[in-house]
């Protein structure tokens, strides 16, 4: 199985999460929890470019973005990069977007296939140096 590394800039309010290796649902739902029970901060960039999204099925995306849904009321007018290595996981994205969307979401929220691309998206220039 994969695991999910939680790495904070709290003087840039942003929380990158690196995503290696084969992952469940499970996975991603025990990941969230754990993130809005501690340190929210309003610039969240998701790095699933080592990833493998393979066994997570599509009702299980419908189910993961109602619950983020509900959760990323506490980060309202914040912004979310997702970067993906792969078509496979970038077609997921799309998909997961999507419910989000149409659950309301309160932030902005893009995909994207390189890394520098969603950092400039989230206007990201410093080093995460606190870690958890």
């Amino acid at each position: 199985m994969g695991y999910i590394e939680t790495t904070y800039d709290l003087p840039s309010n942003l929380t990158t999460f690196k995503v290696v290796g084969k992952m469940s649902a499970a996975d991603f739902f025990d990941c969230l929890a754990r993130y809005y029970n501690g340190n929210v901060t309003l610039l969240n960039l998701w790095d699933l470019t080592e990833s493998n999204l393979s066994e997570i099925s599509t009702d299980e995306i419908e189910d993961f973005a109602e619950y983020a849904r509900h959760l990323a009321e506490a980060r309202k007018g914040g912004k979310t990069a997702i970067v993906f290595g792969g078509t496979f996981e970038f077609g997921l994205g799309r998909m997961f977007k999507t419910y989000l969307e149409i659950a309301g979401l309160p932030l902005a929220m893009n995909n994207y296939q390189n890394l520098e691309e969603a950092k400039k998206w989230l206007d990201f220039q410093g080093d995460q140096d606190c870690r958890y």
